[in-house]
């Protein structure tokens, strides 16, 4: 059966809500005991969304290729989300904290700054990548329900809030 219609298939068939998003992680999860979590972040987060997860679901085994085919199913925004909390997990707090402050193109700039990947890890990458297509509102609700991540934007908030001060 054709790739893109065995999406359709998936798409109508995966839940909404809660139970969906539970799918769309066991999914990543099981894609993350085969591949590393660069591959799989990278290719949720690719612009050509539905091709890359199809091109990487070819030559997989059955329970790979479907896994990939439920992350396209899901669609790339609804994707993104529910992998955004794995992708946070796996990059320095105090920076995606930094970057998720600024507005427009300076926070656009540091993201693709930090998904060029210099020195970084792959997963890194794959990361940065990902969080770069969530909205401002999506990464503040991220970041607002991560303690860590809460923790380091209050210490981000304070210094910049002590910065004209000092100046």
């Amino acid at each position: 059966m054709h790739p893109m219609r065995r999406i359709e298939l998936i798409r109508s068939t995966l839940a909404d809500g809660e139970e969906g998003a539970a799918e769309i992680r066991a999914a990543a999860r099981l894609l993350e005991r085969t591949f590393s979590s660069g591959e799989v972040l990278g290719a949720v987060a690719d612009p050509d969304f539905p091709g890359a997860l199809v091109a990487a679901a070819q030559g997989c085994g059955a329970s790979e290729e479907h896994a990939w085919l439920t992350l396209a199913a899901a669609g790339p925004r609804r994707a993104r989300q529910v992998m955004a909390w794995r992708a946070s997990e796996l990059v320095d707090a105090d920076q995606l904290t930094a970057v998720a402050g600024k507005k427009g193109r300076a926070r656009r700039r540091g993201f693709r700054r930090l998904a060029s990947g210099r020195g970084e890890a792959a997963a890194a990458a794959g990361a940065w990548a990902l969080l770069a297509h969530l909205h401002q509102g999506e990464l503040r609700r991220l970041v607002r329900a991560r303690p860590v991540l809460a923790v380091a934007d209050r210490r981000a908030r304070a210094s910049r809030a002590l910065r004209p001060a000092l100046g």
